[in-house]
C-alpha cells in the first residue's frame, strides 16, 4: 500500500506550514485565537477537487484543511483538544426548519435541499476539555454555532484517516481501496465517517449489509444513508425519515437519490 509519503507526522508538518503562511495575530487563549483567526471558505465544484486540493493540500479553505490549522494552533498553545466528528449538524437541524417554513409559503427551490444536503456532509469541528467546541463556520454566519452531537477522537488520527480516506478514493483499484479503508479504521477505528465510505463502497459493489445501515443511521442519520437504508428495510428507514424531516422533505430526498441512483420510475 502506497501511502505517498503521509503520515500522522507529515500531516501534522503540513499543517503547520500552513499554519505560518496565515497572518495573523495570536491572542491570549486559543479560543479567543481561534474567533479572531482569519478562516477562509472556499468553494469546491467537485468531489475530486475537494478531495485533492482540500485534503492532499490541507487547503485552509476546505474544512479538512480548517481542522487541521486548528489542531496546529492548539499544540503551539499546548492545549489539549479533540478532533469533534459532528454527528448531529446545528445547520442541518436549521436548515430542515427554513425547508419548511418556505414549503408552507410556497418560497421553496431545489437549492435549499441542497444546501441541507451540503450541511449534512462529513464535518469536524475543535473538542476542547470542557466538552464545548468551536467551528470556524460561526464566523462566517456570525453567530456561535453549537452542533447537537459531536464524537471526540484523537486529533491527529482522526485527520490521519481523512488523508487514508483521500487516498482510498484517487484508486480505482478495488483492492487498494480496502487496504486504505482498512489502515483508516485501524487509526481511528471509532469514526463514523471511514464507516460511511465503507458502506458507500460496499453498496456500489451490490454487497452492503442492513445491520450496517441500520447501525450507521442510528449514529448519524442523514438523507444519503437514510435513503440506502430505505432500499433496504424500506418502513424503519421511512419511520425515521418522516420523523425527522416530516412528510413533504422525505419526499424530496427520496426523489433525489432515486434520480441519483437511478432507482424507481
Amino acid at each position: 500500500m502506497n501511502l505517498h509519503g503521509w503520515s500522522e507526522e507529515h500531516l501534522k508538518n503540513v499543517a503547520i506550514h500552513r499554519l505560518r503562511a496565515v497572518p495573523f495575530t495570536p491572542m491570549g487563549t486559543l479560543k479567543e485565537t481561534l474567533e479572531i483567526f482569519p478562516w477562509r471558505f472556499d468553494e469546491e465544484s467537485s468531489e475530486d477537487r475537494l478531495i485533492n486540493r482540500g485534503i492532499f493540500e490541507v487547503n485552509p479553505g476546505h474544512c479538512f484543511g480548517r481542522s487541521a490549522l486548528m489542531h496546529a494552533l492548539a499544540d503551539s498553545y499546548g492545549d489539549e483538544c479533540y478532533y469533534g466528528e459532528v454527528m448531529l449538524d446545528g445547520l442541518a437541524d436549521y436548515m430542515i426548519d427554513i425547508i419548511k417554513t418556505a414549503l408552507r409559503n410556497r418560497t421553496y427551490d431545489k437549492t435549499m435541499l441542497e444546501e441541507l444536503f451540503m450541511y449534512e456532509e462529513p464535518h469536524g469541528v475543535i473538542v476542547f476539555l470542557d466538552k464545548s467546541h468551536y467551528d470556524p463556520i460561526s464566523r462566517e454566519i456570525k453567530r456561535n454555532l453549537v452542533h447537537p452531537e459531536v464524537r471526540s477522537h484523537d486529533p491527529w488520527k482522526a485527520l490521519f484517516s481523512g488523508i487514508l480516506i483521500g487516498l482510498a478514493h484517487n484508486t480505482n483499484d478495488n483492492d487498494e481501496k480496502d487496504e486504505y479503508l482498512s489502515q483508516a479504521e485501524q487509526v481511528c477505528p471509532a469514526s463514523v465517517t471511514v464507516r460511511e465510505v465503507r458502506v458507500i463502497e460496499d453498496f456500489l459493489r451490490g454487497r452492503v449489509q442492513v445491520d450496517d445501515l441500520a447501525r450507521l443511521v442510528s449514529i448519524r442519520p442523514t438523507g444519503l444513508f437514510l435513503y440506502l437504508y430505505m432500499l433496504q428495510d424500506e418502513r424503519t428507514a421511512l419511520e425515521i425519515m418522516h420523523e425527522r424531516y416530516g412528510d413533504i422533505i422525505t419526499g424530496l430526498i427520496v426523489a433525489h437519490y432515486g434520480r441519483m441512483f437511478n432507482v424507481g420510475p
